[in-house]
């Protein structure tokens, strides 16, 4: 979780510096002027939180049913394609109205919300129930993770 975390703030604080300088050499020629809002950004960060709290428990969980590091990360990769997979859904939707179930669908529902925090659009009700949806989540597949961790049967294989 603090690995995700951590490239959590990086990509944000390349986002910053893109919007705030890279950004300016492109519009010295047009008057187009890109910002971006702190407010979407602290947004943005709190909306990682359960993702990367979602990713790390279910990574740990698979881990706890491997019986090699080799064999865990195989099983990891899965899970990363499907993550990206559905990280791309927002790419792919471009342009049409996200439907209410789309905002129950963990990681799709907070690539949707961060890219309309990054047009500028505010959506209280699409904010609160990104955090909650993935926030339960996350809290559940905690639990299952430390349920798991702490069967003896599947750590020593008995």
């Amino acid at each position: 979780m603090t690995v995700g975390l951590l490239s959590a703030i990086m990509g944000l604080c390349g986002l910053i510096i893109s919007f705030y300088s890279g950004f300016s050499l492109l519009t010295a020629a047009t008057d187009i002027r890109l910002t971006i809002a702190p407010m979407p950004i602290i947004f943005s960060f709190l909306m990682l939180l359960p993702v990367a709290a979602l990713i790390s428990a279910m990574l740990l969980m698979i881990g706890c049913y491997a019986r090699s590091i080799k064999e865990s990360n195989s099983y990891a990769s899965y899970v990363m394609v499907v993550v990206v997979l559905l990280a791309m859904v927002s790419v792919i939707r471009q342009g049409s109205e996200p439907s209410m179930e789309s905002f129950l669908i963990p990681v799709m529902n907070t690539t949707i919300t961060q890219q309309e925090l990054l047009m500028g659009i505010i959506n209280w009700y699409h904010i609160g129930l990104t955090i909650l949806t993935t926030g339960l989540l996350a809290v559940f597949a905690f639990i299952l993770s430390v349920t798991s961790f702490l069967n003896e049967r599947i750590l020593f294989r008995i």
